[in-house]
């Protein structure tokens, strides 16, 4: 069993490689719980094109845990959740576009979570949104919200007004 370091040198190996989305299914050799740590990690790394892979292994992740526990799959999504907010002390780079793409490769993530997603983007009053003040974390909102109306369009109904 390798190493926390060795095991993000193999997962950064992966992402960063040109044959990345070849290589995607290498990840299945680690227990998914397992990984998430380190791509978190990934969402903040120096090239932006490993960070965008990042967001799309997190999501694949994210559905295999799914998959094999969907209590373990809630506690990394409200994971996400905390991270997007103030009182976490994080800033949560990647952390919209990475729950996002959780629903896009699961359904019953993105039948449960879907609306809180869909709250980032809701400034108003009359609404309990969960809005998000910093405008490029809204972005990846929009970006997300966007990924999830290609493969569940039903679902971004609720974030329509906005």
């Amino acid at each position: 069993m390798p190493t926390f370091r060795q095991l993000k040198q193999e997962v950064r190996a992966i992402l960063a490689a040109p044959d990345w989305q070849e290589r995607l299914p290498e990840l299945a050799a680690w227990p998914a719980k397992q990984i998430t740590g380190p791509l978190f990690g990934f969402l903040l790394d120096r090239e932006e094109v490993v960070r965008w892979r990042a967001v799309e292994a997190f999501g694949l992740t994210a559905a295999r845990l799914a998959g094999e526990s969907m209590e373990q799959a809630r506690v990394l999504l409200r994971s996400c959740m905390w991270r997007l907010n103030e009182e976490s002390g994080n800033l949560g780079w990647g952390i919209p576009e990475s729950l996002a793409m959780s629903l896009v490769h699961h359904e019953g993530l993105a039948r449960e979570y879907h609306r809180i997603l869909c709250s980032y983007i809701f400034d108003d009053p009359a609404c309990d949104g969960n809005y998000l003040d910093h405008a490029l974390l809204r972005r990846g909102v929009y970006w997300g919200l966007a990924r999830l109306a290609q493969a569940r369009p039903a679902l971004v109904e609720p974030a329509r007004p906005f």
